[in-house]
């Protein structure tokens, strides 16, 4: 499916497609903004232990993590918004429910939960 996806953000985008350098770009920014969660996640667990923060300097390191992931997103977002608003918006939502746990803050267990469900997401994979 994200092959597809990528050969249609190329279609759509480009004037003179290429389609394997379009899957190559969305694939790029998908893939960065994945890996950022999971510095995220390591640095959250460090830092929280039940609903306490307990390393401050880990706990700012695991939000701004997810906000560098966010911000690849962004970058992968109109392409992907073209060929499926639906993604695109659920991706946003999973965003917005994990800052919202990071920022309670949530227990690490539940933040490393929607931190894999927003992985899946940005997978283009149910």
């Amino acid at each position: 499916m994200g092959l597809l996806i990528g050969l249609g953000a190329g279609i759509l985008l480009r004037p003179d497609p290429d389609p394997v350098a379009a899957v190559r770009d969305l694939s790029a920014d998908l893939d960065g903004a994945a890996g950022l969660l999971e510095v995220a996640q390591v640095e959250y667990e460090e830092s929280v232990s039940g609903s306490r923060v307990t390393s401050p300097r880990e706990y700012r390191g695991a939000r701004a993590a997810l906000s560098r992931s966010r911000n690849r997103f962004g970058d992968a977002r109109p392409a992907l918004e073209a060929l499926s608003d639906p993604a695109a918006e659920a991706i946003d939502a999973g965003y917005d429910r994990t800052q919202a746990l990071m920022e309670e803050p949530a227990p690490p267990a539940r933040v490393a939960a929607a931190l894999r469900r927003l992985a899946r997401l940005l997978a283009l994979t149910p």
